[in-house]
């Protein structure tokens, strides 16, 4: 199973650099790879609908008041990255982007900077995806912790290798990096699908 230390060791032989004990090393590479490995995890993330970093869970109605055309206020979920889909009870949250629902919202915040998502669905219901496996690397799937990987290579790169072949290096792992996460957004799409297709079985057997 991956673990942080993994994948930035796995970026680091990208580079033909040395491999790190621990993201607490005094070492350059592990003080880079410390600064940025969190968020690049959460930019991969933020770049594709996970089936296993996505959520469900039941909106909390916050104190208030709501935007003109919005009927009611909810608080954005504390470990939300960012929100696929409002729905109400009623509706089944199914999910992919091809099928995702069409149901209006809108995030906004108050003065102090706390997050609301308005709405017109009573008793909303949200999916969402989350940033607690940002956490759990061994929850990664094999073409999404590829794409941290690159990610992380190419955000390091020019902080560890010298001057222009580190710059070729950050654009080069870039590239790479966005190329797989397009893989992976494409291998979350079929898996979706293949949930949602289990799921209609199910509930057609049911009845």
């Amino acid at each position: 199973m991956p673990t942080p230390v993994e994948l930035c060791n796995r970026a680091l032989i990208l580079l033909s650099e040395k491999a790190i004990t621990s993201l607490s090393d005094s070492t350059l590479a592990a003080k880079v790879c410390n600064r940025v490995y969190k968020p690049a995890v959460l930019y991969v993330l933020q770049s594709g609908d996970w089936p296993f970093a996505t959520e469900t869970a039941i909106l909390s109605a916050a104190t208030h008041t709501s935007l003109a055309g919005w009927k009611y206020v909810y608080t954005y979920p504390a470990n939300a990255l960012r929100i696929l889909e409002i729905f109400s009870k009623r509706e089944a949250p199914w999910p992919p982007e091809h099928q995702r629902g069409d149901t209006a919202f809108e995030v906004g915040s108050t003065a102090a900077g706390d997050s609301l998502v308005f709405t017109n669905t009573e008793d909303a219901r949200v999916r969402y995806i989350s940033t607690t496996v940002a956490d759990k690397p061994d929850e990664f799937d094999p073409l999404f912790s590829q794409a941290v990987v690159y990610w992380i290579a190419s955000q390091i790169a020019a902080a560890i290798v010298a001057l222009d072949p580190g710059y070729k290096l950050s654009s080069q792992f870039r590239k790479y990096a966005m190329e797989t996460i397009k893989e992976a957004r494409v291998s979350a799409y079929v898996q979706s699908k293949g949930l949602q297709d289990t799921e209609s079985s199910f509930i057609k057997a049911r009845r």
